[in-house]
């Protein structure tokens, strides 16, 4: 399965293990041709720009990762797009979420996880912990995730 190339919110290894319930270590990458947008919701997104680089991460998420991913994501508000990115050893083709905006403005490449504030953003993850807990725990149920070691 391809890897998440996460730009926002799941970049950070706290707020992924608090939103995705479990450890998925990353590393760093970017994507040339695109850019960062601000929403409405004060989230972000991608746009495709032909001058534009976005830094990020690759994480590898197993069948529980993706469907917390997916729900957090709200797809299919937001889509699941291939693309090619630079990691630590060369080219690699991941996925990221993209949520059409083509009329949103331009977001600084900087640390931001999202325009909301940092309190803002951690009570909406506290609130999405109980989806991400009965996700993880039906996929479990079903023998869906990673072994552990």
């Amino acid at each position: 399965m391809m890897p998440l190339f996460a730009y926002g919110t799941l970049r950070r290894a706290q707020r992924r293990r608090a939103l995705l319930g479990d450890d998925y270590p990353a590393e760093p990458a970017t994507l040339a041709g695109w850019e960062r947008v601000a929403l409405a919701g004060g989230y972000l997104s991608l746009r495709e720009h032909r001058a534009g680089l976005v830094r990020g991460v690759l994480v590898a998420l197993d069948a529980a990762g993706w469907a917390i991913a997916d729900a957090w994501e709200e797809v299919p508000a937001y889509r699941r797009v291939e693309v090619l990115v630079t990691g630590a050893h060369g080219p690699v083709r991941a996925q990221t979420y993209v949520r059409p905006a083509p009329d949103a403005p331009v977001v600084a490449d900087d640390d931001r996880d999202a325009l909301l504030d940092e309190v803002a953003l951690d009570a909406a993850i506290a609130r999405f912990g109980p989806t991400a807990a009965a996700l993880r725990a039906a996929l479990q149920t079903a023998g869906s995730t990673r072994p552990k070691p």
